[in-house]
């Protein structure tokens, strides 16, 4: 049986927003200033759960103008990559010719857009990256580093999808690929602070909840569940 005296419950009910240093948070924003600083690439492999998103999302804050993160779910072609890239970043692609110029020629012009719309060195994320999309991403960095772009790169990539993203050539890492972090699941202590941050006070709910959860999206939807049974229990609305 829950007791009020496990919650702060001016913090637990009202689902306060807050930020904590994972992993994640740092590795990210360690790496971003300096992509941005060199125009480099770099690959994160981080399964979901692991705090990225949240880490990317902190980083475009406080980087503002200079960070563009992308989703790409499904493309079948290497046009439709490009496309997806600048409909995400906000820039018209009404003046480029997609029916007729050579890839290479279309390259450049994305990127001439993308620097032109921006005005600046841009960091472009990759996040949440469909299995279809993964190779032409390849071909995309390929090209940008032939052309020496002001544009950095950051990749997150689940565990089972590294393969494919082909990082490595002969135990090396490939010359479009700067940089490549692993980022481990979340420890303890990291899940264990996110419980105290959202007001759960009793030691032995935050031991249950963190050891039955593997990954901050697990741990989140625990809390959830937990909230609504109390607020239930206890009449909050």
């Amino acid at each position: 049986m829950l007791s009020l005296d496990d919650f702060d419950s001016d913090i637990f009910f009202n689902k306060s927003k807050f930020i904590i240093e994972t992993d994640a948070i740092t590795t990210v924003c360690d790496i971003g200033p300096s992509l941005l600083k060199t125009n480099s690439s770099c690959v994160i492999e981080a399964n979901r759960g692991y705090g990225v998103s949240t880490a990317f999302d902190y980083l475009k804050k406080i980087q503002r103008n200079r960070v563009v993160i992308i989703t790409i779910t499904s493309v079948t072609t290497y046009k439709g990559l490009l496309i997806s890239i600048l409909e995400q970043t906000g820039v018209s692609y009404s003046k480029i010719d997609f029916t007729y110029a050579r890839v290479h020629h279309l390259h450049k012009s994305v990127v001439h857009f993308l620097i032109e719309e921006h005005q600046n060195k841009l960091l472009l994320i990759f996040n949440n990256i469909s299995e279809t999309a993964i190779r032409k991403i390849n071909f995309f960095l390929e090209l940008i580093r032939s052309i020496n772009s002001d544009i950095a790169i950051l990749i997150r990539i689940p565990k089972k999808n590294i393969p494919q993203l082909r990082i490595k050539r002969k135990g090396n890492l490939r010359p479009e690929f700067n940089e490549f972090i692993k980022l481990e699941e979340p420890s303890y202590e990291e899940k264990y602070s996110i419980c105290k941050e959202v007001g759960i006070t009793d030691n032995e709910i935050i031991d249950t909840l963190v050891l039955n959860s593997q990954n901050f999206i697990e741990l989140n939807r625990s809390i959830d569940r937990l909230r609504n049974n109390a607020a239930q229990q206890f009449g909050f609305s």
